[in-house]
Formats: structure tokens, sequence, C-alpha cells
């Protein structure tokens, strides 16, 4: 299987009709697709009071945004191996991001939380 390359091609083209050029716009409109995770994970999330979040795979970041917008105060660290995405959102958004392939790095901390949602999407194919 050959590894996809998660740079500015593959945002632009094959994932173009989710994240949009990475607007506020196409924020809002992934936080509607993500809204029904997040209720279904959200009696969780509440038993934690103050807690740190990792969402691996962010992409345009749309379900760290919902968490930050619900609870604030949680430290939340949104990751994508793809820098172009990094780069792209880390203006859009009030938490940190970093550029991150945990499977070379691994996650270095420990966090309540850890959410992968689109980790496998489009990540390997067969060549």
């Amino acid at each position: 299987m050959a590894k996809t390359n998660f740079e500015q091609n593959y945002f632009t083209t094959r994932y173009a009709d989710i994240t949009g050029g990475f607007t506020e716009h196409d924020m809002q409109k992934n936080i509607n697709c993500y809204w029904s995770w997040f209720i279904l994970i959200n009696k969780h999330i509440k038993l934690l009071g103050e807690f740190t979040f990792m969402e691996i795979g962010c992409g345009i970041s749309a379900f760290s945004s919902i968490v930050y917008t619900n609870y604030p105060k949680a430290k939340i660290l949104a990751t994508d191996i793809s820098k172009y995405a990094i780069d792209k959102i880390k203006n859009l958004v009030p938490y940190q991001t970093e550029i991150l392939d945990i499977g070379v790095n691994g996650i270095k901390n420990k966090y309540d939380m850890i959410v992968a949602f689109e980790v496998s999407n489009g990540a390997f194919r067969r060549s």
C-alpha cells in the first residue's frame, strides 16, 4: 500500500468538498457535520471536569472546535500529519495545533480523551 501525501493537493482536490478553503464558513459546515458525534460522547466529557483533549488527524479541526466552544477551559491539542492543514487552521482556532505523525512520533503526553475520527480517511490505498 502506498501512503497518501496529505499536503495541499489532497485538501484542494479529493478533500475540497469537506474542507473547502479552510475558511470560517467551511469550519461551520464541518461543525454541523460533527455535532452528532459530540452529542454522543458529551456525556463522557461532562464527567471529566477540566480535562485534556487531543484530536488526531484533525483536518479542518471542526471537532476540536466544538469541544472548545463547549469547554473553553479544556486543554486542547489538534494534530494532523499535514503541515498544510495545520498552517491553514492555526489562524482559525484559539487552541494548540501541531503537525504530528503518530506512526513515527507516537503520543508523548497523557490525555483524558483522544479522538481520531478521520485518521485512516485516505491514509492508505492499494497500489
